[in-house]
């Protein structure tokens, strides 16, 4: 793998995700897809030929999670504290307004190596 992308995708869209969630500790996708279409310093509207949506982020982040760069954790029921859940407990379907996502060590790695694009200041 390089850098510059994650197998099976053959954009920066997951570094876009990774370097968006360097920024906080935690994310919901909402939040993320946000970030994304930022015209500012911390996104990459920019760099995308259309507002990045939901639907074409969140194949991604799974992607993301399920190679170990990303962490998903969910709302735990009885406390106001995330845990952490694995690859297989992860439905974006049906829980996406209680999970959350962070930047593993392995993702910040890879984001250390990653060239961004051309134009990038």
């Amino acid at each position: 793998m390089t850098p510059n992308h994650v197998p099976h995708f053959g954009t920066h869209l997951p570094m876009f995700i990774l370097d968006v969630l360097r920024h906080d500790v935690i994310e919901q996708l909402s939040s993320i897809v946000k970030m994304l279409n930022n015209d500012g310093c911390i996104g990459w509207r920019n760099y995308w030929p259309h507002d990045f949506t939901e639907d074409e982020v969140a194949p991604v982040l799974r992607t993301l999670v399920e190679e170990g760069y990303v962490q998903a954790l969910r709302e735990n029921e009885t406390s106001d504290e995330v845990v952490p859940i694995s690859f297989a407990e992860l439905n974006l379907e049906r829980d996406q307004e209680v999970l959350w996502f962070s930047l593993t060590e392995k993702g910040r790695q890879l984001w250390n190596k990653w060239e961004p694009p051309e134009g990038y200041p």
